[in-house]
């Protein structure tokens, strides 16, 4: 007969595993993808004429700069001390989004957010009983790390200049150290404080030691895996696919 004294654990590995379905099924019908936006077929118009003062203009050298002094004019003849120029004040542009090549699906970052987060809980509010504190410091940095993963991953210098590449790249190996930092935290919080915890319950320290050699193993293969994938892009788009769900 089913005992209910466990059964939020199992409502909350039954969510998990909910959560991943679902997020593999939009993942597999194209859903949950970042697009880049590119401006096109700009248009401008109300084009308006008006008198630059040069003599009251504080930035001569940058004609991009706002005059100090200026009218809308009807004629020449009203501009008898400045420079007659001319702006447009709008324009029609065409905004099309096109999904980026290989494909990034940000619906799998916060899958990892959703379910690991419930996995770490389990682990450490449910078999180790550890404080509040140090579950959500374990939560927290995991948090983190999923999203500065996700900050990396989403840095693609495609479509921009070619000048800020460079700045792009740094930025992307920045993110992945800060994300294995978080990931160092939190392994070591686990090891110790998770762990102290999980000791004090005899019946269920031997669950904890290999459910926690488990998700040191697996997890420790994702920022290699990221590396080969969306760090370096070693890996063709179908290999990624098959490691992330092996």
């Amino acid at each position: 007969r089913y005992k209910r004294k466990h059964q939020d654990s199992h409502n909350l590995l039954l969510l998990t595993t909910i959560v991943s379905c679902i997020g593999y099924m939009s993942m597999a019908q194209g859903h949950g993808r970042l697009y880049r936006y590119i401006v096109s077929d700009v248009r401008p118009y109300n084009l308006v004429r008006y008198c630059r003062d040069l003599s009251n203009e504080t930035n001569v050298s940058n004609p991009s700069s706002e005059p100090t002094n200026s009218a809308n004019l009807s004629d020449a003849e009203s501009c008898k001390d400045g420079v007659i120029s001319f702006k447009w004040n709008a324009a029609n542009a065409t905004v099309s989004s096109v999904a980026l090549d290989p494909p990034l699906f940000y619906s799998k970052y916060v899958q990892w957010l959703v379910t690991t987060n419930l996995i770490l809980f389990l682990l450490s509010a449910q078999v180790a009983a550890a404080k509040v504190s140090v579950t959500l410091f374990v939560m927290v940095c995991n948090s983190l790390m999923i999203l500065c993963g996700y900050s990396a991953a989403s840095l693609r210098p495609e479509g921009i200049d070619p000048d800020s590449v460079p700045r792009f790249l740094t930025s992307k190996w920045v993110f992945w150290i800060f994300g294995m930092m978080f990931y160092v935290l939190l392994l070591n919080a686990l090891n110790r404080s998770v762990r102290r915890a999980a000791s004090r319950r005899k019946q269920l320290s031997k669950a904890f030691n290999q459910l926690f050699f488990v998700i040191t193993l697996t997890w420790s293969l994702y920022p290699f895996l990221w590396i080969a994938c969306e760090g370096a892009r070693v890996m063709s788009f179908v290999a990624e696919t098959y490691a992330y769900t092996a």
